[in-house]
Formats: C-alpha cells, structure tokens, sequence
C-alpha cells in the first residue's frame, strides 16, 4: 500500500473550509443525530468521529484544510456539548441545523417548501437560500446564547481550551517518528483553529474588547484566564507557521540539525541545552531528536 505522507504546509495554509466536505460530514452525521422513537438518549459516537478526522488528515488521500478539519471537529465539539448540558429540545433544535447543512440541494428545495407549506416560512419569500457551511458554527453557538444555553457554551470553551494543551504537550513530548510529529503538529492547527468559534475577545488575539455577550459566562477572573490563554493560543499557532515558513518540518532540516556542530562540540553546554528547550517550545524540533541531542549534551 503506498504511503501518504502528510504535506504539513498545504494542511495549515488552507484555512477556509471546504464546502463540499462539510456538507458531506454532515451528512453522516445524520445517522446519529436524531434517535429511534422507542430510545430517548441520543448516541452519537464523538470519540470514533473525531478519530475519523484524524484519519483523513493522516491518510493525506483526501485534499483537505485545517480550516475543514477544524470545522468538522467544531460541529462534533458543539453537538457533544449540547447533548452533555442541554435538554432535549434545544438538542433537537441543534442536530437539526446539521442536519439541514447536510441535506442536497434537492432535499433542501423539498425542506423549503415543507416548511412554507406549513407556515414556518413565509409563501412568497422567494429569497430562501441556505447559509455557506463555514457559518454552521456560529449559527448554533448564536441559538445557544439566545436561549440560555450558557452550560453548553462554558463547555465548549473548556472542552477546545484543554484540547490545545494536551496536543502541545503531545508535539513537544510524545512523537516517535518524524511522520507521528507532523501527525501531531496537524492536530495541533486543528484545535488551535478551531478556537475561533469561541472568540475571547474581538480580536481572537487576547487584546481588545471582549467578545460580546462572553461577560455572562465567566468571572471577572475567569476572563482574565482565558484573555491570557487566547494570548498564548495565537502565539502557539505563529509559532507553527513560523515552523512552516522555514522549512524546519521537513526531514532534511531536521538531519541538518541532527549534525549541526553546536550540539555536537558546544562552547558552553548549558547555553546550548537552553537553546533546545527554546526550540522545544516553538516545535521546531521533534521530541525524539531534542532527546538524543540533550542526552549527548548532557554526557
């Protein structure tokens, strides 16, 4: 079987989300979003899914974007929430926006008119158009605001937050291999993408006014935790791109750093251990390297 390798620049550059592709997780998403009459619980497989995610990027058969695989994970992130702190109603209200992103466009034309027919939408509106899949997001987060789902929202700002941080601590401490580090770098630019669902503050930078309506959800301290972490959430993600920008996923960077003689024969060790675990921290080094060439410093 031919090996896929995970072209790491393409995967982060591509930041808009694919319409096709959204509509068609969407799509299987269906299955799972609305119960059997007789099984009140809704069971939506958000573990297997999120996997399934991964896999596509992984396999790099598919062209996809981080914008597209950040999405797919919000819609999954926004759903587990609801079904977790919401009540019945308002899951149904929101399985049901995915569930009409994923509709054809013949079955959306056949959901218009059902819905006209029924009084739901006026007869003689003829400018009924469906929203572009990028908005899904933010139309559900909206309907979550607007009736109170304030539970659900908190969620889904802890759930994406803590995410990030075990993704860094697997890029800087776990990778075995070089393609497991770009594996782990990609899954890194998902969640540190997807954090735009949840804007902190208007910018999405951790300065500025805070995003509205966010002052209802958390404490005065709560905001400043998170003002912060927004901060340090963008820096993560220049970080990476920074990464990118020079070359320094590639294998060949890295075995020029494998060879590069101020880890071999430093002037002063401790400057050039210092100077590893810098680079630890901006992911320009995979953490199978920085341990063979801390180990040869540290001898």
């Amino acid at each position: 079987m031919r090996h896929h390798r995970l072209d790491l620049a393409t995967f982060c550059l591509e930041l808009d989300p694919d319409e096709y592709l959204i509509r068609k997780f969407c799509q299987q998403l269906a299955s799972h979003l609305f119960p059997p009459p007789n099984n009140a619980r809704r069971l939506i497989p958000f573990t297997s899914l999120r996997g399934t995610v991964d896999g596509i990027v992984a396999d790099n058969k598919v062209s996809i974007g981080v914008g597209t695989a950040s999405e797919m994970y919000a819609i999954l992130d926004l759903l587990e929430a609801v079904v977790l702190h919401s009540p019945p109603e308002m899951q149904t209200l929101i399985c049901g926006y995915v569930g009409q992103f994923g509709l054809s466009d013949r079955q959306f034309r056949k959901f218009l008119r059902a819905m006209m027919r029924n009084g739901i939408l006026p007869r003689d509106d003829r400018n009924h158009t469906r929203a572009p899949a990028a908005y899904l997001p933010a139309i559900a987060i909206t309907a979550l605001y607007d009736n109170g789902q304030l539970d659900a929202m908190r969620a889904l700002y802890h759930v994406i937050g803590c995410r990030i941080h075990q993704r860094r601590k697997t890029v800087q401490r776990n990778s075995q291999t070089h393609d497991e580090w770009l594996r782990d770098l990609a899954a890194l630019a998902i969640a540190l993408v997807e954090r735009k669902v949840v804007p902190v503050t208007e910018t999405g930078l951790g300065i500025g006014r805070w995003n509205p309506g966010i002052e209802n959800l958390f404490s005065a301290n709560q905001l400043t935790t998170l003002r912060r972490d927004e901060a340090f959430f963008a820096e993560q993600f220049a970080h990476l791109l920074s990464l990118i920008a020079v070359g320094g996923h590639h294998s060949e960077a890295l075995l020029r750093l494998s060879e590069d003689p101020s880890f071999d024969r430093p002037a002063d060790r401790l400057v050039a251990r210092q100077r590893l675990r810098l680079m630890r921290a901006r992911y320009e080094i995979p953490p199978y390297l920085f341990s063979e060439l801390d180990n040869k410093l540290a001898s």
